[in-house]
């Protein structure tokens, strides 16, 4: 094994407050500090402001300013994303690494793969196959086209490829020569110790139905408007932000809703108190994205409330169907939606059930377990 002592880890995200992709990063991190040859870890993520944070022993994070994009706009989202991506790459070359690590949704941050000669060793970590998202027509197949024969030529510099799901890694393998090794979501160590010991309760007559995360068009999460006129009796509460928040905040106006609230994201030392608080959580998936698997769904899971998710056929409802106390509707659909929840409500979820649920969590779930396996394979190749 050549010399790993320096490493840097890519995102595009904030961190540590970047959501799913910040707790995979994470994970990443402090796994790999664990390693006694590595001495140094640095982190380049975007923020708000430009600025450099010591976050332990080894790890530091270099926060790039990066302005907000508007994810409406598709042309100035792309130049945005474009610019944002040779930024942060310069500043990584800046820390000459011995391993970069580039963790990606976005496939604009592969671009500059394209235009670099350095020696760097770099691992590619696919965490969403975002150009799968793509509408089917004319102008969307062809930007799929140069999506996919970016990927190709920009991961002929990679050493390896990580992604999450064996349907992501078939996907990858038919444009890339690589074979991606799954590394796959789940929940980590941490929070499976803190939420598995919240307790589980009865349901009270009026439901508190909750959802928390990302507020984005991949959740769809205006079926929660209609699903509110529909069962008033229930509470919705949506904690969190993004691209669809203030359009949702807008549908529950113009209906008069009043069994709804908003809440803002919080860190998850405080969200301990929203899982004891929720009767039933919520998640949902648009048909588009059949590939991806919601991560906090596994912290769903973890907290022992009842679950209630849209999903389309695919690899997440394979996994989730697989636990007790989840009911799984067709996504988009409230018809089936009305009906799933009514099981719920109806089904018995008994502690037994519960920790039938952890054991599975602890068994395949874990994210250090699943990054430890990346590292040995990273040793063996570089």
């Amino acid at each position: 094994m050549v010399k790993l002592d320096k490493v840097l880890i890519l995102t595009s995200f904030p961190f540590p407050d970047g959501k799913a992709t910040s707790n995979r990063v994470k994970i990443f991190a402090t796994e790999l500090e664990k390693k006694s040859y590595i001495k140094d870890i640095t982190i380049i993520a975007t923020n708000d402001i430009n600025n450099k944070i010591k976050y332990s022993d080894k790890i530091k994070i270099k926060n790039i300013k990066a302005n907000l994009i508007n994810k409406d706009k598709y042309l100035k989202r792309i130049l945005q994303e474009v610019h944002t991506a040779f930024v942060l790459w310069n500043n990584a070359l800046k820390e000459n690494p011995n391993l970069i690590i580039l963790s990606i949704p976005s496939i604009m941050f592969l671009i500059p793969l394209l235009f670099t000669k350095t020696r760097v060793n770099i691992i590619l970590d696919v965490r969403d196959i975002v150009w799968e998202y793509l509408p089917k027509n004319r102008i969307m197949g062809f930007a799929k086209f140069v999506i996919r024969t970016t990927f190709k030529f920009s991961t002929s510099k990679v050493k390896l490829i990580t992604t999450t799901n064996l349907n992501e890694a078939k996907l990858i393998n038919l444009i890339s020569k690589h074979k991606p090794l799954i590394v796959g979501n789940g929940i980590s160590n941490e929070y499976f110790e803190i939420l598995s010991r919240i307790p589980i309760k009865k349901l009270n007559r009026k439901i508190n139905l909750t959802y928390l995360g990302n507020i984005g068009i991949a959740q769809e999460l205006e079926i929660l408007v209609d699903f509110a006129k529909v069962n008033q009796n229930t509470t919705i509460k949506i904690v969190g932000d993004g691209a669809r928040l203030n359009a949702i905040k807008k549908l529950v106006n113009i209906n008069n809703i009043f069994n709804f609230e908003f809440k803002d994201p919080v860190k998850f030392n405080h969200i301990q108190k929203l899982y004891e608080e929720a009767d039933i959580l919520f998640a949902q998936i648009g048909s588009s994205y059949s590939s991806a698997i919601p991560s906090k769904i596994f912290e769903y899971i973890a907290s022992g409330n009842k679950v209630l998710i849209g999903l389309p056929e695919g690899v997440a409802k394979e996994i989730f169907s697989k636990f007790d106390g989840i009911e799984i509707f067709k996504t988009g659909d409230l018809s089936s939606m009305c009906k799933s929840f009514k099981r719920l409500l109806d089904n018995q979820f008994t502690e037994k059930l519960r920790n039938n649920n952890l054991r599975k969590l602890k068994k395949n779930y874990i994210r250090e377990n699943h990054v430890n396996l990346m590292i040995k394979s990273i040793e063996k190749i570089i």
